[in-house]
């Protein structure tokens, strides 16, 4: 293995937990502001609290690697 990505490893796994626990906070904030319980939707095969659900975590987690990558 490069030495390159053994020099490396520990700057992503950095940014990687911090990614993870940010997108963990607003998971969980998100669900608690919203006035649905949107688990309980997805679980009854609601396809909108579902695809709402996901659309909200991607709008979050592409400003989170917008900023990892500069």
């Amino acid at each position: 293995m490069p030495a390159h990505f053994l020099a490396t490893l520990p700057n992503f796994l950095a940014y990687f937990a911090t990614a993870i626990a940010l997108l963990a906070a607003f998971v969980a904030i998100y669900l608690y502001v919203t006035p649905y319980d949107e688990i309980a939707l997805i679980r009854t095969n609601n396809t909108a609290a579902a695809i709402l659900l996901s659309g909200a975590v991607l709008g979050f987690a592409l400003p989170i690697a917008n900023v990892i990558a500069h």
